[in-house]
This record gives C-alpha cells, sequence and structure tokens, in this order.
C-alpha cells in the first residue's frame, strides 16, 4: 500500500529533525575530539548537500511542469525525499562548520597538534591585513583540566630559554596587544616552539598551573 503524499510530507517532518539532532550529538561527543576526521565530514557533507540541492530543484522545476500541463498537483514523493534528505545535510553542515571553525581546530590542523577541546577563548587578536589566512595571530586559551594541557604538547622549560622573548613580544607588540593580557615570561613558565617551511612558526606558553595557554601564531 502506497502512503499518501500527505502522510508521507508529515512522517518526514520529524525524521529530518531527529537525524540534525542526531548529527548535533555526533559532532559534540565525537567529531569535535577528531580534527581531521571532522574535516573529511564536513567536505563530505559539503558534497552531498550541494548535489542532493540541485537534484531537488530539477525535479521541482519538471514537478512544476508537469503541474502546469496537466493542471494538477503532480509533486512527487522523490521529490519530498530529497527535499528532505538536503534539509538534513545542510542542517548537519551547520553544525559541522561551526565546530570545524573553532579556533583550536583550526590550529591543531594547521600545526599537526592536539589541543584538547574544552576551553574558554578569553582573548583573540590578529592581524586584519593578513591574507589567505596568513600573518599574525594572538589567542588566549583557559581550561579548567590540567591533565589535558600537560599531555597536549611536549613543554619545555622556559626559565634559563630567553631567547622565545624576543619573536613573542615582536608579534605582540605588532598586534597592539593590551599589555595586561602578555605571557610573563620573567616568572616560571613552559613554551612549546614549532616552525613549519622554515617561515611560519606558533609558539604556545603556559605557567606551573597548566590552566591557562597563550597561543602566538606567525603564519606566512
Amino acid at each position: 500500500m502506497k502512503l499518501s503524499k500527505k502522510r508521507l510530507f508529515i512522517s518526514l517532518i520529524p525524521i529530518s529533525v531527529i537525524c540534525v539532532g542526531l548529527v548535533q550529538l555526533i559532532v559534540e561527543k565525537i567529531l569535535s575530539k577528531k580534527d581531521m576526521l571532522l574535516f573529511n565530514v564536513r567536505s563530505f557533507c559539503t558534497f552531498a548537500a550541494i548535489i542532493t540541492a540541485a537534484v531537488s530543484i530539477i525535479l521541482l522545476i519538471i514537478d512544476v511542469v508537469k503541474s502546469y500541463l496537466q493542471k494538477k498537483n503532480c509533486i512527487s514523493r522523490i521529490f519530498m525525499i530529497m527535499t528532505a534528505v538536503s534539509i538534513v545535510l545542510w542542517g548537519s553542515l551547520y553544525f559541522l562548520i561551526n565546530e570545524d571553525n573553532k579556533p583550536y581546530h583550526v590550529i591543531n590542523i594547521n600545526w599537526d597538534m592536539h589541543l584538547p577541546n574544552h576551553y574558554k577563548e578569553t582573548y583573540y587578536k590578529e592581524d586584519t591585513s593578513s591574507v589567505m589566512g596568513n600573518g599574525l595571530r594572538f589567542s588566549i586559551f583557559e581550561y579548567e583540566n590540567s591533565d589535558e594541557i600537560k599531555k597536549a604538547v611536549k613543554w619545555t622549560d622556559g626559565n634559563d630559554v630567553k631567547e622565545i622573548a624576543v619573536p613573542v613580544i615582536t608579534i605582540l607588540d605588532s598586534l597592539h596587544v593590551d599589555y595586561d593580557k602578555y605571557p610573563d615570561l620573567n616568572g616560571n613558565y613552559k613554551y612549546y616552539h614549532q616552525n613549519k617551511d622554515g617561515n611560519s612558526d606558533i609558539y604556545l606558553i603556559t605557567n606551573d598551573e597548566y590552566k591557562k595557554i597563550y597561543i602566538i601564531e606567525n603564519l606566512n
């Protein structure tokens, strides 16, 4: 027995909402901890959403033409289903993009790192003249779980290593960062430095409590 178009339409609404809700849960619980998998799923979902939207538009045009020629409603079931799938994909894409654009994901992808996702970004400043994602950036992440910070990277004791102060302060000065936001490089601190391609650098600085990370980037 065929399902009537009206009943099909009504049943597709809660199904679509449930599917989008499940995707949101998966993004929060699983994909938020896996940067590359999140990126790949987002890419696939983007492609699929565009294709299904295009197919839905084509089906709609066909159904509208048929309705006009036959003087009756010819909206097909396949159009309803494809539209529902498209809505689910675009709704899912919203949560995927929102998660993928969070600062720690961008940093993890750019620098092949694994900063934990349970944080609060309390300060951010970037070079507004930067092009194609290049330029200077400064962020402050605050965490509640210090153990996650200790394991995030291989920290180096900065007490006797003052040479990182010069590039770090140079970047912060160039960004006109408020002085009260500068990391304390005169006390006990830990740091991590990575250079990529010989001209891009990232500096992570924290203190003995491992509750706050200062992230300084120079991307070229």
